[in-house]
């Protein structure tokens, strides 16, 4: 199976043997986005897919993981809560939330036709603007 991202030209390959591990063959979504785990100090939003910039992986690094994408897609056909994916808005003119963690739910959400992600939003920071911390002997 591909997933195609609504939008940007991104596809992923996503085995049908994955899929079929998983029970996920078949699936249609009653609601919007997967179910979330609820969190108190960040809470969930759910907002349309098309809302959330694609995340990119760096060269070298696999785009999905055999297990990790198994057990995610076990999940949201089951209905078992998983985490939002962490996002924030990137400072700019666009304001679009773009994902910190969360690259196989973000990806596996469009792969099983959910229109939606839930997200929690969280501060942004510039890793690249972060500065060592000196230790402490």
């Amino acid at each position: 199976m591909k997933i195609r991202h609504p939008l940007e030209p991104i596809e992923l390959d996503l085995p049908d043997s994955w899929v079929n591990a998983a029970g996920a063959s078949g699936f249609s979504p009653r609601s919007g986005a997967f179910l979330a785990v609820e969190n108190s100090e960040w809470p969930v939003e759910v907002v349309p897919v098309l809302e959330v910039t694609p995340p990119r992986r760096n060269a070298g690094i696999a785009e999905l993981q055999q297990d990790r994408s198994i057990s995610i897609l076990k999940a949201m056909v089951a209905g078992v809560p998983l985490p939002a994916i962490e996002a924030f808005y990137e400072p700019g003119p666009l304001e679009r939330l773009n994902v910190r963690d969360g690259y196989h739910r973000y990806f596996l959400s469009i792969a099983l036709g959910f229109s939606s992600l839930p997200v929690s939003v969280r501060p942004y920071f510039n890793i690249n603007e972060l500065k060592p911390v000196a230790r402490a002997d």
